[in-house]
Formats: C-alpha cells, structure tokens, sequence
C-alpha cells in the first residue's frame, strides 16, 4: 500500500473516531474504544481513550492515534508513546 492510500486511509479512520466522540459525549461517557487510525486497510485494533485525552491530542491537525507499534515508517513519525497507545504524525 502506498504511503497516499495509507494517508487516506488514516483520515477515513479520524472521521470514524470524530463520529465516535460525538455519540460517546451525548452518552455522558467519559471513555470510548477508539479505531487505530495507522491506516493500514486490515487494521481492526482499538484504543481505549479518556475523551478529554482524545480531544488533547486531536487539537493537533496532523496527529494520529495508533495502536503501540502501528507507526507507518515513510509516512508517519512517532510523536510520543503514552499508556497503551502511540500517537503519530504525518510527514
């Protein structure tokens, strides 16, 4: 897959995880299980998040979550390993 479909890919995942939020919020949940967006088409892992964390880490345009390890090399860089996932960045 080349690094266009996996970008692709990745932001088809974010619009997924947004939808995720928004229900999750009107539920008055403070967690969600939320899709790896690393943007591999068979990935079907999922992360477990605290919304206000999720919203953080969303606030960044380019910032991705993944499942530990899931960093695509070519395409994304890893901005920082926390608890249980990783969150990456598109280069």
């Amino acid at each position: 897959m080349n690094g266009e479909a996996i970008r692709r890919n990745q932001d088809i995942f974010r619009e997924v995880n947004e939808r995720i939020d928004d229900i999750t919020s009107t539920q008055q949940e403070a967690t969600s299980e939320f899709l790896c967006e690393c943007g591999q088409q068979d990935c079907t892992l999922v992360v477990e998040l605290r919304l206000d964390e999720y919203r953080q880490i969303r606030s960044g345009e380019d910032r991705f979550i993944v499942f530990p390890g899931h960093c695509v090399e070519g395409v994304d860089r890893l901005a920082e390993s926390r608890d249980g996932f990783d969150v990456v960045v598109q280069i």
